[in-house]
């Protein structure tokens, strides 16, 4: 059975001899004394102190340093650069200057006999870390790749090359160096450095190996998408970020670390998750909602980030010190869609019970106006008050507005109105707005009358290669390149089936080949995904034959322009110009099945 993946850190002190010699005492057993207690208690107590909250644990020591063992390299790192950073902010000092600290890593799944942690591994990592100088934290090839990875804000990485490990083979191989606090790389100790195109080659698929790089666009595996600087998707060259000829094959890296608390992807990803990825566009959301009379329209299939982005977009709004509203229009009760008047003042009295205003609804409404009419008195002259911090409201799940025409047709209007009415009038630049959802209407009645033709749109794609690697290391699993691309091939880089992959793979409940051979099943993992999307196609023949004349087709097909439109807000296909193709593998193997094909 294979020993599980762990990240393996050796640390020592620079120049811990010449510092003993230069301690006062008269002969050497005193000025050992004052060496242990000066330099090498506190610099023990700064490398213990801190373990807990990494999960990390002394497993040997060796002199002045310790050998160390985190459940991932990514805690491993984060620890690495706090010891560093508190040697550095906050010196032991010595007769020779400022205590030096060098550390270096790697990633493997070494022999556990007891405390003890046997194997080449642990030779390499040790390696690895006579290679460092001072102040230094040095990495191998595969730590360096899952750090990249998990796009640590803060950390970068720069290639020295190829350098010869004492001991290990008779090979070379690429050594690279963790830069935190804005550091420039630093010269290793002692061996040659070696230089060739294959190496080159190499580094090219890690990163630039000229400078330290923080793009988020590593590239793309079959089945996952990159995200250009316009937040446009496209597909990009593919870019290995972890050759398999420098894994070994024997550790599947299936094994999860026990400790890792995870968290079953359902609905909003909470705000303190450390699963939630980032968007390309919250930076600029956080912007928009700053301007009066903002309008941000935020859109993607289901279970692919929207509302989750939302409550972050809000959660922002709150620190400005501005009120927030949220309306989920999916559990609201039918009877409300019945009638405008109804539903109007669901609107104006849902908006203020959540703002902790007596609901006066009567006191505004008038028989004699329409509904828009009485609606836009009660935000302006009661929910609007000059005196009040700026309002933002988010709708969630707008879709549903589009099952009724006549609410559809006044709603919309009434909010692209209200946008209108902010660009001339300070009161309405109060309202900012925030419009959450999976589809347009495919035929809005005016243009004029809509909002989903002004503000800002911000579209919701798939999770980068980067962003994948994340979450596979978040999952406590370490994985090869070969089993990042399975992933991608079957199911893309879908948010929602990533995360419900992962959890189950890392949860033991089943292992990677077990999931790959039932996904595409209603045995699999996915059962309740697939079935409700079938059961969306049956209801409707013309959608479901389209998506059999997709799914039978080895290339992009051009379909009715409304039958494209509702598979493409479902999140069924991606669309290549005016073609389209299944969203990925798992949707083409089901639904090759079920539906007859």
């Amino acid at each position: 059975m294979a020993e599980k993946m762990v990240a393996l850190v050796f640390t020592d002190l620079v120049n811990s001899t010449a510092i003993k010699n230069h301690l006062t005492g008269s002969n050497t057993h005193e000025r050992n004394e004052t060496y242990r207690d000066t330099i090498l208690l506190p610099h023990r107590q700064r490398v213990t102190a801190s373990l807990p909250q990494y999960q990390g644990r002394i497993v040997g020591e060796m002199g002045d340093g310790f050998f160390l063992v985190f459940p991932n390299v990514v805690l491993a790192a984060e620890w690495a650069v706090g010891m560093q950073t508190i040697h550095i902010t906050e010196p032991i000092t010595t007769p020779l200057g400022n205590l030096a600290v060098k550390i270096g890593m790697h990633i493997g799944a070494p022999l556990v006999h007891g405390e003890q942690f046997i194997g080449q591994e642990v030779d390499y990592a040790a390696r690895v870390a006579d290679l460092a100088t001072g102040e230094q934290i040095l990495l191998s090839e595969n730590a360096a790749a899952f750090i990249r990875s998990a796009q640590v804000i803060g950390i970068n990485i720069y290639a020295h090359g190829e350098m010869y490990l004492k001991g290990i083979g008779f090979e070379a191989v690429p050594i690279f160096e963790l830069l935190y606090a804005d550091r420039p790389p630093r010269p290793l100790k002692g061996s040659t450095q070696i230089k060739s195109p294959e190496l080159d080659a190499m580094l090219d698929a890690i990163g630039d190996h000229q400078k330290p790089s923080s793009s988020r666009n590593l590239g793309q595996l079959p089945g996952l998408k990159s995200i250009d600087q316009q937040g446009e998707i496209s597909s990009r060259k593919e870019t290995l970020l972890l050759p398999l000829d420098s894994v070994d094959q024997s550790f599947p890296g299936s094994e999860v670390n026990s400790e890792v608390n995870l968290e079953f992807p359902d609905g909003q990803v909470p705000i303190d998750s450390r699963f939630y990825i980032l968007a390309a566009a919250e930076d600029r959301c956080y912007e928009e909602v700053k301007k009066p009379g903002s309008l941000i329209r935020i859109k993607s299939p289901h279970q692919m980030g929207k509302s989750s982005l939302m409550i972050r977009v809000l959660a922002q709004a709150k620190q400005l010190g501005y009120r927030t509203v949220t309306l989920n229009l999916e559990g609201v009760d039918q009877r409300f869609f019945t009638d405008i008047d109804l539903f109007m003042q669901w609107f104006c009295a849902t908006v203020g019970k959540q703002l902790g205003i007596k609901i006066k609804t009567e006191a505004y409404w008038d028989d004699i106006f329409g509904a828009n009419d009485n609606t836009t008195e009660y935000f302006e002259n009661y929910l609007l008050q000059n005196h009040q911090p700026p309002l933002v409201l988010a709708i969630d799940n707008f879709d549903r507005i589009f099952k009724y025409a006549d609410i559809e047709t006044d709603f919309c209007g009434l909010l692209r109105g209200w946008y209108g009415q902010s660009r001339n009038d300070a009161l309405w630049g109060n309202l900012r707005l925030i419009i959450v959802h999976s589809q347009e209407p495919y035929l809005p009645k005016d243009i004029n009358q809509s909002p989903f033709n002004v503000g800002l749109p911000i579209v919701l794609g798939e999770l980068t290669i980067p962003e994948v690697q994340r979450l596979i290391t978040c999952h406590g699993l370490v994985w090869t390149e070969q089993q990042v691309e399975q992933l991608g091939a079957l199911i893309g880089g879908h948010p929602y089936l990533v995360r419900l992959a992962l959890y189950h793979i890392a949860a033991g409940d089943l292992s990677l080949e077990e999931f790959l051979q039932t996904a595409p099943t209603e045995a699999g993992i996915y059962r309740n995904h697939l079935l409700g999307h079938l059961k969306a196609l049956e209801s409707y023949p013309d959608l479901a034959a389209a998506m059999k004349t997709l799914v039978t087709s080895e290339i992009p097909v051009r379909l009715r322009s409304e039958e494209a439109f509702k598979l493409d807000s479902r999140g069924l296909v991606v669309r290549h110009k005016n073609e389209v193709q299944p969203r990925c593998l798992l949707y083409r193997l089901y639904f090759s099945d079920r539906l007859g094909v």
